[in-house]
């Protein structure tokens, strides 16, 4: 292309993680691409960019990209490299033939326009090969690495630790003292005082215990932060359903199940015991409805958005009514929360 051509471009670059991204190597593909632009007398009209895998081809900074180029907006796409475009060689054919069918071009810093002859279309299809191929290889020797560690008895410290347990320096799991109190209570609440999951609930907010998201929202980035966040159902039974806490961890990898043997915060004879009395509740649950509500557990109420459970008027009857209830209008506490019932209409 000449070089007194001025031509609308658009910049898109990718890094696949975080650390990435916080690492300067976003700002130096924009650089490179901007300079290249410049070189080449490109008017540049948007930068794009995305923090996610290469094999992927629905994301947000490429999507808008590719309408861009659709809507003929632009008339050039920089990428510093194939690589930072995809890593698919399925998606590499598919973007070409999309940017060809809209008349754009597609130019890499590293190593000038794109070529749309039969070598060019060649070459471009090999790099994009050896692009998929060197992803899959890195997959590979992730995986290899990490089931090492855990063969060794180390956790993977890029995972959140179960509630109960921190990292050590090293990379093993190691009792939280504070937390495994928490988690011995529930166990003993559950299964000596047979307290629900709402009754346990109950008793934790009284005790103004902090939620696992709580206690380790400090260790989350800025834009994934969460604060304030109660305890729900599904926690409390995530914990007295967990294997960790009798010293088993295990963990999936590349479809293999590997048990880490991690120190128990509860017995094993407590755990099993438990496991027992909740096989026990859940067969004879209320929530074993004689009824089939085809909605249950997908309805939300219109008023406050809470989840809502099927019911029926007058079970028995002949011309028995079935319906969906708000929870946060009709339930014990666990559900309301701080913004009081519901005030929807209702029977």
């Amino acid at each position: 292309m000449a070089k007194n051509y001025i031509g609308r471009a658009i910049i898109y670059v990718r890094v696949s993680t975080d650390d990435q991204a916080d690492n300067y190597s976003i700002d130096s593909q924009i650089a490179a691409c901007r300079k290249y632009a410049e070189e080449n007398s490109f008017s540049v009209i948007a930068v794009l960019q995305d923090v996610m895998s290469g094999a992927k081809l629905d994301r947000p900074g490429l999507t808008q990209a590719r309408e861009l180029i659709r809507q003929k907006h632009t008339d050039v796409l920089i990428v510093y490299c194939s690589d930072r475009l995809t890593r698919s060689l399925a998606h590499s054919l598919l973007l070409r033939d999309e940017f060809k069918a809209a008349g754009a071009v597609v130019h890499f810093v590293t190593k000038g326009q794109s070529q749309d002859t039969p070598e060019g279309n060649l070459f471009e299809s090999i790099e994009s090969a050896f692009a998929e191929y060197e992803r899959l290889k890195i997959a590979e020797r992730m995986a290899r690495g990490r089931k090492a560690a855990l063969e060794k008895g180390k956790a993977l410290c890029g995972h959140a630790p179960p509630f109960g347990y921190r990292y050590t320096d090293i990379g093993v799991l190691t009792v939280d003292d504070e937390e495994a109190d928490v988690v011995r209570n529930i166990y003993d609440w559950y299964l000596r005082e047979e307290l629900g999951a709402p009754r346990i609930i109950e008793r934790l907010a009284a005790l103004q215990i902090p939620s696992p998201a709580d206690r380790r929202a400090y260790n989350l980035k800025p834009k994934s932060k969460r604060g304030n966040s109660q305890w729900c159902a599904t926690t409390v039974l995530h914990i007295l359903r967990n294997e960790v806490y009798k010293g088993l961890y295990l963990f999936k990898l590349a479809g293999e199940t590997i048990v880490v043997s991690v120190p128990p915060i509860v017995d094993s004879i407590v755990w099993e015991a438990v496991a027992q009395k909740r096989d026990g509740r859940r067969k004879y649950s209320k929530r074993n409805a004689n009824h089939l509500y085809l909605l249950r557990g997908r309805v939300r109420c219109g008023k406050c958005g809470a989840a809502c459970t099927g019911t029926v008027i007058n079970g028995s009857k002949a011309w028995a009514r079935r319906y969906y209830l708000c929870l946060r209008k009709y339930h014990s506490t666990m559900y309301i929360g701080e913004n009081g019932r519901c005030d929807i209409p209702g029977f």
